[in-house]
């Protein structure tokens, strides 16, 4: 090999290398940026608190599956902006389904709950899927 091939993948190697580094150094530019933003922005507004995030939503309701899988109350009014707890205090899951348009079908196990916000006036139906005679209404009024 000629003197001049050396010398050309010698400087074709460090100018792979130079170029690693800068992207490397691109990188690393731009994470800091990111952070500086976000610290910028956290001393701008601020991290939100705990009853800042909460204060919309202000009332708690509370709707138990009992041992004998039946709902009770068996209706419950609340305001809008509340919310509405299921708790389950039967010793098997129940699959919960509703005609609330903001309520997703669940299964809700054993000694637990589910919440959800009650934002859409109106007289909502909450059922067992396999057995939908067993039911509560949940009204919302709008204030």
């Amino acid at each position: 090999m000629k003197k001049s091939q050396k010398r050309k993948k010698i400087h074709s190697k460090s100018v792979t290398n130079i170029n690693s580094i800068l992207i490397g150094l691109v990188l690393l530019l731009a994470g800091v940026l990111v952070i500086m933003v976000g610290y910028v922005l956290i001393k701008k507004y601020g991290i939100p608190k705990k009853s800042q995030v909460s204060k919309s939503l202000t009332h708690e309701s509370k709707i138990s599956i009992t041992k004998n899988g039946i709902f009770t109350p068996n209706s419950l009014s609340v305001k809008k902006q509340s919310i509405v707890i299921i708790r389950n205090d039967d010793t098997v899951p129940h699959e919960i389904i509703s005609n609330y348009p903001r309520f997703k079908p669940i299964t809700i196990t054993a000694n637990s709950e589910y919440s959800f916000a009650a934002i859409t006036p109106g007289k909502w139906l909450l059922l067992f899927k396999n057995a939908m005679n067993i039911r509560t209404i949940v009204e919302i009024k709008a204030q």
